[in-house]
């Protein structure tokens, strides 16, 4: 499907179709929702770097010191959040992808992050580069721990308010 919307001086306009869970196509309006996938990787990025240099949250210190939560955090672990965020710390979507990718972990919010914070590195830290998802959501969740927010309220508060960005919503 192809679908697009936009705001082009003060007008909201849309064009073309939707296709929600390989349904039938249908028109996109003002009110559509979208999954946008990863653009929130860059939200959440930017978020973590607006926070380090605020002295927040120190992208060299390790990640378990903000999520405690963690399976490592009753081990030793040398995996730091600029790891995480460089896709270096050793985590894969495989659990993720291969047991419950749209089932029902993803409608329920506290076994998603329960399966988030148990899940284990699959190789050695920084011995490859191994794009994940679940990187990603460990930062969101540690930014939501310092920041004592949601990552929605966080962005709105730090990011999107700062630039001007009055309508826009996790």
């Amino acid at each position: 499907s192809c679908a697009c919307c936009g705001n082009q001086d003060g007008e909201i306009w849309t064009a073309g179709n939707r296709r929600p869970e390989c349904g039938a196509y249908l028109p996109v309006s003002e009110s559509s929702l979208f999954e946008v996938a990863s653009i929130s990787k860059l939200f959440t990025a930017s978020l973590a770097a607006i926070l380090h240099c605020r002295g927040v949250l120190d992208i060299d210190e390790k990640f378990t010191r903000y999520l405690p939560g963690h399976v490592l955090a009753r081990e030793y672990t040398s995996i730091t959040l600029r790891d995480i965020a460089s896709h270096s710390a050793g985590f894969s979507d495989g659990w993720f992808y291969s047991d419950w990718h749209g089932a029902k972990m993803y409608r329920d919010p506290k076994r998603f992050r329960e399966g988030v914070l148990s899940a284990r590195p699959v190789v050695k830290r920084r011995s490859c580069c191994r794009y994940a998802c679940h990187n990603m959501i460990l930062i969101g969740y540690a930014i939501e721990n310092v920041c004592g927010m949601d990552l929605d309220a966080a962005a709105r508060e730090f990011l999107w308010r700062p630039l001007g960005m009055s309508s826009t919503c996790w």
